[in-house]
């Protein structure tokens, strides 16, 4: 059940709409549509020699947001209706962009919109207006923070704080021990990795032999190495999206691609045309960001704090990968060594109704 609306103008101020709390605003909320599935438009074709059709594009129509609202005088500032009146018309001016926020049981929705039209009835006997809004964009986002997941060659299977008693006379298995990029400590035992960042105060090798006793009695497995990079992405959104891909190279890297398995799409980069653009292919510190959601499709290499446009780098054989509703699964591969890249994948979560 809806139980509030915010109106964010294009100010960046804000009308507060508790529709259980008229007398707060001076507005009380009668209705509103257009905040459920949105019809969509498929274009078919008929068959010369047989009966029916074939279907082709299937596209969502924009979103028409539909607000009735009523000036209610019985408010707590004693506010008459032309002043509401004219508070509306702050937040609703024809042709102005606006955020607009619902919130219901399951979390705050938000749609960007133009108001395309503001219309009062002056003379009803409840005075009111009727307000539409279109959205280009019809899918709603959750109002949180965007999710980014690893897709990598380790899993990690242990997560900080833990308590365990252990034998402090048992021998310890071989172990390697590096200082990571952060500044910190890696640790790396056979078939298994963990990271200690450098604020942590328990960076002695007592530490070390502590968590590396548990792993060698088999107590504790702080993660696993795989020979595959492989991540599994549960999307509960109901609208398809676009995401941001972030690459680290660690080294030379070559012959990149990711793919989405399960969309069977994929994002190549082609290291002869990036080469023709920053003069060489991915090296040591690069850092690669692959935007694919509606309208803000990029990719740009960021080198010495130099950002580089190699959309060209980007096979035209490759397909702009999106996440869909249920499990996604990510992978990637290179013609190089697999561990020289860290790759990350960031997305909102986004609905077709709330």
């Amino acid at each position: 059940m809806i139980q509030s609306f915010k109106i964010e103008n294009y100010l960046g101020e804000s009308l507060f709409l508790d529709i259980r709390k008229p007398e707060d605003t001076g507005f009380l909320i009668t209705s509103v549509t257009g905040l459920n599935l949105p019809k969509i438009d498929i274009a078919s074709q008929n068959y010369s020699t047989y009966d029916g059709s074939h279907f082709g594009n299937k596209h969502v129509n924009m979103r028409n947001i539909v607000m009735n609202i009523t000036y209610y005088l019985d408010n707590k500032d004693k506010t008459d209706i032309e002043s509401l009146r004219w508070k509306l018309y702050r937040y609703f001016l024809p042709k102005t962009e606006l955020t607009f926020y619902a919130t219901n049981e399951h979390g705050t929705f938000r749609i960007n919109g133009y108001v395309e039209s503001n219309e009062i009835n002056i003379f009803s006997k409840e005075e009111g207006s009727q307000i539409s809004i279109l959205c280009e964009d019809p899918n709603f986002t959750k109002d949180e923070d965007e999710r980014v997941i690893t897709v990598g060659t380790i899993d990690p299977l242990f997560h900080f704080p833990f308590s365990i008693e252990m034998d402090e006379n048992e021998p310890l298995p071989a172990y390697e021990k590096t200082v990571n990029s952060a500044g910190g400590y890696s640790i790396y035992a056979p078939n298994v990795h963990y990271e200690i960042t450098p604020n942590s105060e328990t960076l002695d090798l007592g530490y070390h032999a502590k968590a590396l006793r548990g792993i060698n009695t088999g107590k504790i497995e702080f993660s696993r190495v795989k020979d595959y990079p492989k991540t599994i992405i549960d999307y509960d959104g109901s609208a398809v999206t676009g995401l941001k891909i972030s690459i680290e190279a660690k080294d030379t890297v070559t012959g990149f691609r990711i793919n989405n398995v399960t969309r069977n799409e994929y994002i190549i980069i082609d290291d002869e045309k990036l080469e023709k653009i920053v003069r060489s292919g991915i090296q040591k510190l690069d850092w690669i960001v692959i935007d694919t959601r509606k309208g803000k499709k990029s990719a740009t290499l960021i080198r010495d704090a130099i950002s580089y446009n190699i959309l060209n780098a980007c096979l035209p054989v490759s397909k702009w990968i999106q996440i869909q509703t249920g499990q996604n699964v990510f992978t990637y591969s290179t013609s190089s060594e697999i561990r020289n890249v860290d790759v990350n994948v960031a997305f909102p979560t986004q609905y077709l109704a709330i």
